[in-house]
């Protein structure tokens, strides 16, 4: 099984703790982040993996090189964002493959449930999300009647408490062609959540509710995953 990993970005938002580190690569427990889902994906039956690079890619290729994974490395020259980045990486897949961003962890038990959801369904493509206390500050799931409508970008009225955890399992017949067709966001980038839309407007979108996922935002989550991945 493959995983497409996003890890081109520059960390803004962790500066200063990214100005010499790449942000997935950031010292957890002095671990890299990102040893952390790689370990538990490769427990789950993925080993092959794409990365996306950019900023500090030379951080990313050496920790490849130590971690002795099959990998293949994509460069991402621009950030003209999400559905950009995983377009890059069509001539990599031919079937169906999962994607992450690479500053987010993802538990052993919901990436098993993810699995588990794409054996029972793999016609369809799936979304991960996660209930949460202030939905308005995320992309937003639509939901009616447990189906997946699509996703709304920090709604001022959230249409449910389900937020967009960027874990995905795509089927490359139905993703690439929908991500060919994006235009720019109005920050001016190709947005994966767009395309996500789309298919959901097709009916080939279902989702997983997540129990233990978090993000590094900024500064201060570390100490917070540090707890978490002791």
């Amino acid at each position: 099984m493959k995983a497409i990993i996003l890890a081109a970005g520059k960390g803004v938002r962790m500066r200063p703790l990214t100005e010499k580190t790449q942000k997935v690569l950031l010292p957890i427990n002095e671990k890299p982040y990102l040893e952390y889902m790689i370990d538990n994906l490769l427990k789950i039956g993925i080993n092959e993996f794409i990365f996306v690079v950019g900023y500090k890619k030379g951080q990313i290729e050496r920790f490849v090189k130590n971690k002795g994974i099959n990998a293949t490395l994509v460069e991402q020259e621009k950030q003209l964002g999400t559905g950009h980045a995983v377009g890059l990486c069509m001539p990599y897949v031919d079937d169906e493959f999962f994607l992450f961003m690479g500053d987010d962890h993802t538990s052993i038990n919901d990436l098993k449930a993810l699995i588990n959801k794409a054996k029972e369904k793999p016609d369809m493509n799936i979304i991960g999300g996660m209930e949460h206390d202030e939905p308005e500050r995320f992309g937003v799931f639509k939901i009616d009647d447990e189906k997946f409508l699509g996703i709304e970008e920090k709604p001022e009225i959230p249409p449910s408490k389900i937020i967009n955890c960027a874990v995905y399992k795509f089927n490359s017949s139905d993703i690439f062609p929908e991500i060919a067709k994006l235009n720019p966001s109005e920050r001016g980038e190709l947005e994966i959540t767009d395309a996500i839309t789309a298919l959901a407007d097709q009916g080939k979108m279902t989702y997983i509710i997540l129990r233990d996922w978090f993000t590094l935002g900024k500064p201060e989550d570390i100490s917070d995953a540090e707890m978490r991945l002791e």
